[in-house]
């Protein structure tokens, strides 16, 4: 692998798009290995500290993959990637990071900045937080059985934030006095968790078992 200023194709096109997902490069992806893109190259090495000498030889892009497999992974595991995680600047992946950035109420410019990450590897809860629709993953299915044990039903137990949850929210909230603005901060999500007894380290793991304690204890 060799590319430098004056080379073009596919393959540039390819790591222009790379760059891009890490925030090194803003242009669109034109498959020609300009100023633009050699700054970007630079910028990039410079954060992985090897030589920044504007030139893509093997080392630099072993670890432009290394950082999009990660991106990927954390894809594929909130279910916006499907398929094999190669760790290559795919069309592909470009894609599903814009779809999760449009689910999560973010600017799907296919950068994964700050806010992108925070939400995507779930850094603390303020990461999580707010779910809406089109949101995945753990804290939206152990909302849906807190919903399902109150007599809110969502509709179904899957993980995805879908209109069906959205319509049991919009129940809790009229039930408990909250106001209805939408999405479900950490407020009524903890506000949820307690109405529903408490799971303690079982809240944010898919364990059945206290919703079916619960529900056995439920009056008919």
């Amino acid at each position: 692998m060799l590319l430098k200023a004056g080379s073009s194709g596919e393959q540039v096109k390819a790591l222009q798009r790379g760059l891009k997902m890490l925030c090194c490069y803003s242009g669109t992806p034109d498959g020609k290995y300009g100023g633009g893109t050699e700054t970007a190259v630079q910028k990039f090495q410079k954060q992985q500290g090897i030589e920044a000498d504007g030139i893509v030889g093997d080392e630099t892009w072993h670890c432009l993959v290394e950082e999009l497999f990660s991106l990927g992974t954390a894809l594929k595991e909130q279910g916006f990637y499907k398929g094999y995680v190669s760790g290559a600047p795919s069309v592909k992946l470009y894609e599903a990071l814009c779809a999760f950035q449009r689910a999560r109420g973010l600017q799907p410019d296919g950068m994964a900045g700050a806010a992108t990450r925070a939400r995507l590897f779930r850094t603390g809860e303020s990461g999580v937080f707010p779910l809406d629709l089109g949101s995945k993953g753990d804290y939206v299915w152990n909302l849906q059985y807190a919903l399902f044990a109150l007599c809110c039903n969502p509709g179904g137990m899957d993980g995805v934030y879908g209109s069906a949850t959205a319509e049991a929210v919009r129940k809790y909230r009229k039930r408990y006095g909250f106001p209805d603005n939408g999405a479900v901060d950490s407020t009524l999500f903890e506000h949820s968790k307690e109405k529903f007894g408490g799971f303690s380290a079982h809240f944010v793991k898919r364990d059945i078992r206290p919703l079916q304690r619960k529900v056995t204890r439920m009056p008919i």
